[in-house]
């Protein structure tokens, strides 16, 4: 068992000429816990809890606006408290031979939620930061790592979260839950050695995000797609050629006097990687 505290004092300063100097205090405490029990030789259980916190960068504290572009405008909040976390987490991890496989339940509590908020101002799209409330994200993530064939592995995590986060009021409620899950896999395949040549390695991922929203912002589903594969000429030389591939993102943003759809698609791409290293190792 690891308990630990720790006690922070901080004082910030926002000031500009013309503007009235925002002076903020604060005493915080960070408790700690950590708990670890084996279970037998192959399971391990782990407990824990933390206290975490976001400090403001300086872009977010300006006590000015800022001019983007023609139509865009981004001021900042001297008033912006820091946005902090109490986690805690429950780690189940399984361990035996090539088999490698682990599950966490986490509950994270987020208080003063910051969030991007947009305006329209004399035709202007303003932005600026607020917090916006409370945040609740509670989940599981489950990890399995094992050989499926001879030299081959499989590497696979899914994420099941439950969100409930601050709304903008044109969504019809100031809360807006969602569940929401991810997903990566990776099939990786090493092959055999030859004399001082290493063997020749290939790797497949694929990468999947539901559906998710924030503040006035709705993403759509995104999936992402890579292949590799590196043949060594020598224990010095290799040439590797990776894949890459992503479908469309798209957005939806609703504000206040303001509603954009957006999609974006990049091309695939391919990259050839010639190592040479020299020396001994």
């Amino acid at each position: 068992m690891l308990p630990g505290v720790r006690v922070e004092r901080s004082i910030t300063e926002v000031g500009s000429p013309g503007v009235t100097t925002v002076r903020i205090s604060r005493t915080s405490l960070f408790p700690t816990f950590h708990a670890e029990h084996r279970l037998s030789k192959a399971l391990d259980l782990t407990i824990s809890y933390s206290k975490r916190i976001n400090r403001a960068e300086g872009e977010m504290l300006r006590p000015y606006m800022t001019v983007e572009d023609a139509i865009t405008s981004v001021e900042g909040n001297p008033h912006l408290r820091n946005q902090s976390t109490d986690a805690y987490e429950i780690n189940l991890h399984y361990h035996r031979g090539k088999v490698d496989a682990g599950a966490i339940v986490y509950d994270r509590e987020t208080s003063r939620l910051w969030s991007t908020n947009y305006t329209i101002v004399g035709g202007t799209e303003v932005q600026s930061y607020i917090n916006s409330g409370h945040r609740s994200d509670r989940g599981a993530e489950l990890d399995l790592s094992m050989p499926v064939a001879r030299h081959v592995k499989a590497n696979t995590s899914v994420n099941l979260f439950y969100e409930r986060a601050p709304a903008d009021f044109l969504a019809g409620s100031p809360q807006a839950g969602i569940l929401r899950y991810s997903t990566n896999a990776t099939l990786e395949w090493d092959g055999p050695q030859k004399g001082e040549r290493p063997g020749d390695v290939a790797q497949v991922q694929w990468e999947y995000q539901s559906p998710n929203r924030d503040f006035q912002t709705r993403n759509y589903a995104l999936n992402r797609l890579s292949a590799s594969y590196t043949h060594s000429f020598s224990r010095t030389l290799s040439l590797s050629c990776t894949f890459e591939y992503s479908g469309r993102v798209c957005q939806r943003f609703i504000a206040p006097l303001l509603q954009e759809d957006s999609a974006q698609r990049s091309p695939a791409n391919v990259m050839l990687k010639l190592q040479k290293t020299f020396g001994s190792s």
